[in-house]
């Protein structure tokens, strides 16, 4: 039997060969009991990225559900979906910010009025309402002139975007590419709140989720697509105003209500008058699409941010510790 000293030197040599590596202390934040919000630079990057994938998974969608309008086919036409890739490298630069940059807004805002909520000034319906609403109202606005030139080149005989941009600054500078700036930023703020009160909440990031991915993503699913059709008559009245001419005064949002009334009023039945109304509100298997589009590009930000996070936050305090045992194992 060893005798205490001897106990004592080797229980100092083995823990001595065990120890933690850990980033220094000046070159890191000093370490913080919850793990905060990543910084903005992960959630843009994280916009982006989410953005384009999801940009290129739905292209197929989104060129069927094209062409069944234009062509008025039905959806599941085989030809809609001949050339699912074709025209994509038009529209993924506007599908990629439209896709992700309502994600950066949502996490940025969230940071603002999380800290209403935590100091007891807010309740937590008042800050998702708030958190949706401003993520709309800034994601149109950001987004409403490359639509404006989205619309132009699908219903004109411009052969590139350049050349609808062009043509729209020599038509009136600055001023055509703000047409329907108040419309869109109506419909995607009545999105956000919408999206924002109904979906999954997020979970708190010092504790684990317990729920199941499923159930969040179905009802991050629902939630898109009651927003979408709840803001659908204001995406009806901001087509109308895109399609006004330019120098002719574009038609108000209540004023396209009235002429839609008006429309289904005329119809012989209640059912062709639904079905009108349907029609124009654009409510279908679109409306389906951006629901479930919504709810998977939620899902890849919120976990994008894993991978990219120790590429642009190298100095993460929060970043898991790597244990090094040297001692010899028998």
């Amino acid at each position: 039997r060893p005798s205490p000293s001897r106990r004592a030197c080797a229980a100092f040599s083995s823990s001595a060969l065990s120890f933690t590596l850990r980033r220094p202390a000046h070159r890191c934040a000093p370490p913080m009991a919850t793990k905060p919000p990543h910084s903005t630079a992960t959630s843009v990057a994280s916009g982006l990225t989410t953005g384009t994938l999801i940009a290129v998974a739905f292209n197929p969608l989104d060129r069927a559900l094209y062409l069944s309008v234009r062509e008025r086919r039905p959806f599941f036409s085989a030809t809609n979906f001949r050339q699912p890739f074709r025209g994509m490298n038009q529209a993924i630069f506007h599908r990629t910010l439209s896709h992700g940059l309502y994600y950066v807004y949502q996490d940025e805002f969230r940071r603002m009025f999380s800290r209403l909520h935590d100091q007891g000034h807010a309740s937590k319906r008042l800050s998702q309402f708030l958190v949706g609403t401003c993520s709309g109202i800034l994601n149109g606005l950001t987004l409403n002139p490359i639509a404006n030139v989205k619309y132009q080149l699908w219903n004109t005989e411009q052969p590139s975007v350049w050349h609808a941009m062009r043509h729209k600054w020599r038509s009136g500078g600055l001023a055509p590419f703000f047409k329907g700036a108040g419309a869109t930023s109506l419909r995607d703020a009545i999105f956000g709140c919408v999206y924002e009160v109904f979906r999954a909440p997020p979970a708190h990031p010092a504790q684990p989720d317990p729920r199941p991915a499923w159930r969040k993503n179905m009802r991050n699913v629902i939630a898109g697509t009651l927003g979408v059709l709840l803001s659908s008559p204001i995406n009806y009245a901001r087509m109308r105003i895109y399609a006004c001419p330019p120098g002719a005064r574009p038609p108000s949002i209540f004023s396209s209500f009235r002429r839609l009334y008006a429309e289904a009023r005329h119809k012989t039945t209640w059912t062709a008058a639904l079905r009108h109304v349907q029609i124009q509100l654009a409510i279908g298997i679109g409306t389906l699409r951006s629901g479930a589009g919504m709810a998977a590009g939620q899902y890849l930000y919120n976990k994008v941010p894993e991978l990219l996070g120790r590429v642009l936050d190298p100095c993460d305090p929060h970043a898991p510790a790597v244990h090094v045992d040297m001692r010899r194992r028998h």
